[in-house]
């Protein structure tokens, strides 16, 4: 992979479980500095290979992945995680499947990482009113700043 933000190799990881409704938006919102996107698809039972098998032809950073069962969306980042580093991702940052993560935000994630002031940022969906609209209350607040974007530097 060439790096192409800021001379750093950046991977996403988007873990994915029946998530057709979204996953062509998420796709279609990577920023271009973005060098590769792992898709996990943790065993959907719905479209969601479909349409990422759509998409590779016309985005080759597109990676499908494919759990034979539904493990659970840790083990989905985990898994893009694993592959992100073995291709040789500088940086990864997660962006759930649903289309809830703001690609316009990366930077944000990516920047404190790159100037050496954080080993690790994580963005936080929730925080604003206008963001929660949708979403039940008691799942906003439950999920309080657990919910959101993450970027992870390969620890050497």
């Amino acid at each position: 992979m060439v790096p192409m933000y800021r001379n750093h190799v950046v991977a996403v990881v988007v873990p994915a479980y029946n998530e057709e409704q979204h996953i062509g938006l998420v796709l279609g919102g990577l920023p271009e500095y973005v060098d590769a996107a792992y898709v996990v698809d943790d065993a959907s039972t719905d479209g969601t290979v479909a349409i990422v098998q759509d998409w590779q032809p016309r985005d080759p950073r597109v990676c499908l992945l494919q759990h034979p069962a539904n493990l659970g969306v840790g083990a989905a980042i985990a898994t893009g995680y694993a592959c992100a580093l073995a291709d040789g991702a500088d940086i990864a940052a997660v962006f759930a499947g649903d289309n809830q993560m703001d690609p316009l935000e990366l930077p944000r994630l990516l920047d404190p990482i790159i100037d050496g002031q954080a080993d690790y940022t994580k963005g936080d969906r929730t925080s604003g009113r206008s963001n929660l609209k949708g979403m039940s209350h008691c799942g906003a607040f439950a999920t309080g700043s657990c919910a959101g974007s993450r970027a992870s530097p390969w620890a050497i």
